[in-house]
């Protein structure tokens, strides 16, 4: 009785209950669709505190891998509920015993669906994968670009009010009437360095918040869809 339809709809027919999908597969759902938003928001804050021309090219990028992993998982769902769920029927119709021999035609038709089920699968799997890690690297490498480029103005911003500074208290120091017009470049200077110490500060912190995103991304991954992309095509092992 070879199958003419999916997996999942031979189970209903049978009115059998399938198992769930593994553990981690949920827990990338909520990180879809919860966690790693909820990341991206505090990202693009951060950037935005910083220079709004930040925030936007985070949030378009980040949108942008956010909505292709989630389209991605979702494409690959159903071809895990069919995978689990020809595994299951397997396992169900058991080894194909001698007093039974036209079950040996269904068993081997089984096992080629479970087979054709794991190759798509892992095919699937892998595509998305690749897809998915390319919009990742492309999401930091476009993000570290702006940043490093504008963490090194800052920086040399630095070095040159610093340097000016340095060089102002020097020449007070040659003339007691000039104190009080040092005293006030000096802080205005002082306020310069401070705005820019902190600018340095909130760019670091974004560079560090985007690595963490890419961290999440990565293991949520490692225990899901990287899996699928290294599992064998062959059919489960059937219990005698």
């Amino acid at each position: 009785m070879p199958m003419q339809e999916s997996a999942v709809g031979t189970a209903a027919q049978w009115g059998l209950e399938l198992p769930n999908n593994p553990a981690e597969w949920k827990i990338l759902e909520n990180f879809l669709g919860a966690s790693l938003p909820h990341l991206l928001e505090g990202i693009i804050h951060d950037a935005t505190n910083v220079g709004n021309e930040f925030g936007q090219v985070i949030s378009m990028a980040g949108e942008e891998l956010v909505g292709s992993m989630y389209r991605e998982v979702d494409k690959l769902l159903p071809l895990l509920t069919e995978q689990t769920a020809i595994s299951f029927l397997r396992e169900i119709f058991g080894l194909p015993q001698p007093e039974a021999p036209l079950a040996g035609e269904v068993f081997m038709e089984l096992a080629r669906d479970e087979v054709a089920a794991r190759s798509e699968m892992k095919t699937e799997a892998n595509e998305s994968f690749q897809l998915i890690q390319e919009l990742r690297d492309r999401f930091i490498l476009a993000i570290k670009l702006r940043l490093m480029t504008q963490l090194n103005e800052v920086e040399e911003s630095l070095t040159i009010h610093e340097q000016a500074r340095a060089r102002t208290l020097e020449t007070s120091q040659a003339s007691d009437n000039l104190s009080p017009l040092v005293a006030q470049v000096d802080l205005n200077f002082t306020s310069e360095i401070k705005a820019l110490t902190k600018k340095r500060s909130g760019l670091y912190q974004v560079i560090n918040h985007v690595e963490a995103f890419a961290r999440e991304v990565d293991q949520n991954l490692e225990l899901t869809v990287l899996p699928t992309v290294r599992q064998t095509t062959a059919p489960t092992r059937i219990a005698a």
